[in-house]
């Protein structure tokens, strides 16, 4: 075992071994899946240079720290995260070179500047089911001069109140594909308090959905 604060304990699913995430990162194999395990809040700034591992927060809220995480390998998956950037003016979700085929599935998302900002060219990215609000800038920024090339899915999410664009695309593919995603307005990004999409994002078609939290 490792030695990690209780709020920071993880769990390799694999090896049974428990630590810090970049303790416990730093001996993972292509296809563990690393669970929080502790409390919360978990703390941020990892960066993941370990390939294929899914890192999963199981509905535990995660704090900044620069980014959450950044991403610099292939294959990473973030999945059941909350992540509460607090007014952080960095991104949830740093993805650069090497961070090929990310997914960012089934989580929340607030508080940040963007909530993935994609800041160098990747082969495939993923997003899926997730509810991504109350950002200061972009749900999703792919930065100018960005390349996407592979698989590009992002369908199935809430992009609601943030900043900016839900979706901004400034790199170099033309539509970037979003069909079947919501923006916060039964009128698509472009309808009465929709969260806005940029002109090289195809958005239709288009879903409505709200979430009611009691």
């Amino acid at each position: 075992t490792v030695g990690c604060s209780l709020s920071d304990t993880w769990l390799n699913t694999r090896s049974g071994e428990l630590g810090s995430l970049a303790d416990l990162l730093g001996t993972a194999q292509y296809g563990d899946t690393l669970r929080a395990v502790g409390g919360e809040p978990l703390s941020g700034g990892t960066t993941v240079s370990t390939a294929g591992v899914t890192i999963d927060l199981d509905g535990r809220t995660g704090d900044p720290g620069s980014p959450f995480l950044t991403v610099t390998a292939a294959d990473v998956t973030l999945t059941n995260a909350v992540l509460d950037g607090g007014g952080s003016g960095d991104p949830a979700v740093l993805v650069t070179t090497g961070g090929h085929n990310f997914t960012l599935s089934d989580s929340e998302v607030k508080g940040w500047a963007d909530c993935v900002e994609v800041a160098a060219s990747v082969t495939s990215f993923k997003m899926s089911g997730n509810w991504i609000h109350n950002n200061a800038d972009a749900g999703l920024q792919v930065n100018s001069g960005v390349a996407l090339g592979g698989v590009v899915t992002v369908e199935g999410n809430l992009f609601k109140d943030n900043g900016g664009d839900g979706i901004r695309n400034d790199g170099t593919l033309s539509p970037l594909p979003a069909e079947r995603n919501s923006w916060g307005s039964a009128g698509g990004p472009t309808g009465s308090g929709g969260d806005g999409a940029g002109a090289a994002v195809d958005y239709t078609p288009y879903t409505f959905a709200e979430l009611h939290l009691d």
